[in-house]
């Protein structure tokens, strides 16, 4: 995944020819991937230049083409991206001809379905997400790595690697005896 999307020119290395898979996504990181990916899919070019920030270019870009409003997401662009938050940004940038949905996920163990979290459940049926068990968790306040990042990113790239599944529904034991 990592290589197949290096190839659209989106993710690049941390530096000294590294990738970092195991690294953590930052604010920035995400940002910038989602701007990337906007400009990839409309044939343009994110100017740069001497900024105080190698992110900035990308930030103006962002909030230039409606996908993120500076400071949306806070300021801390160099913290830690949150899942919920990664989500919230490649929803943005799913090319529309590949917006159909190869899932039904209406319910997830750890995210209520509403209007906040839409974007969440649309990559869950876009197949983009699949949770991370048989239940469909999402940990959404959790991090993610650049490597599972780039996984999501060529996923939204690409209708052919998507997933189609079902998940599996908790069933909750206690409350079946104390009915009975």
């Amino acid at each position: 995944d990592v290589v197949s999307v290096q190839r659209y020119g989106i993710i690049n290395g941390t530096g000294n020819g590294k990738f970092s898979p195991k690294g953590t996504l930052t604010l920035a990181q995400a940002i910038t991937m989602v701007a990337r990916t906007y400009a990839y899919m409309n044939d343009e070019t994110i100017p740069t230049g001497a900024d105080s920030t190698w992110y900035t270019p990308y930030l103006r870009y962002a909030a230039a083409n409606g996908l993120c409003a500076m400071g949306e997401f806070g300021t801390n662009y160099n913290g830690e991206c949150s899942r919920f938050t990664m989500a919230k940004l490649f929803e943005r940038v799913v090319p529309e001809e590949t917006d159909y949905a190869l899932n039904f996920v209406m319910s997830l163990p750890d995210v209520e379905y509403n209007t906040y979290t839409f974007p969440v459940f649309h990559l869950y049926q876009l197949g983009v997400l699949t949770g991370s068990d048989k239940y469909g968790t999402f940990n959404p306040d959790q991090s993610i790595t650049r490597a599972e990042t780039a996984a999501i990113l060529y996923r939204v790239l690409e209708p052919s690697v998507r997933k189609s599944f079902e998940l599996e529904e908790i069933v909750d034991y206690g409350a079946i005896y104390e009915e009975a």
